[in-house]
């Protein structure tokens, strides 16, 4: 007599089938958020880059810049019209235009791939804590200034609804 060998039976493919559809949905589920995060973290890493590429232009051109004591206004962002100075040679590989507006600024990668809006404004650094008289002292402009450098990306979005990051920085004479 001879072995007959059984193959899978229909129900057994069908459960098969019905296991690996539900472990590539759950695959499939993961993959947009994941690239979600994978965009915003790109975005971040340029944004931190263009936050110390504008430190580095402040350090260079602080008197050049006509730097604003106050925000500049975000209202208008959306309708800049083209930018009127390119620090291009200034910082390697990246480029900074400075719109007509003071304190608004464009930077872009050397592929104008990722672009970040930068708003920088100063104020008189008033809280410096002398710990002699345990009180705080204002210091005159001449001697110490705050610089706030915002940078708000995508640049096409509006003002609202982009991701903004803010770095405060004191230089001291």
């Amino acid at each position: 007599m001879r072995k007959i060998l059984h193959r899978f039976n229909m129900v057994e493919i069908v459960l098969a089938i019905g296991v690996v559809a539900i472990g590539v949905t759950g695959v499939m589920a993961l993959l947009p958020p994941s690239l979600n995060a994978n965009r915003d973290v790109a975005a971040d890493a340029f944004a931190e880059e263009a936050m110390s590429k504008m430190v580095a232009l402040i350090n260079f051109d602080y008197s050049g810049m006509n730097i604003p004591n106050t925000k500049p206004n975000t209202n208008s962002l959306g309708s800049l019209g083209e930018s009127t100075n390119d620090y291009n040679n200034n910082i390697k590989d990246w480029k900074i235009f400075k719109y007509s507006t003071n304190g608004v600024f464009m930077l872009s990668n050397s592929d104008a791939s990722s672009q970040v809006q930068a708003l920088v404004w100063q104020e008189q650094v008033t809280d410096l804590f002398l710990g002699q008289t345990d009180n705080y002292v204002s210091v005159p402009n001449t001697n110490a200034v705050r610089i706030f450098v915002e940078t708000s990306w995508p640049i096409n979005a509006a003002y609202e609804n982009r991701q903004k990051r803010l770095e405060v920085i004191d230089f001291f004479n």
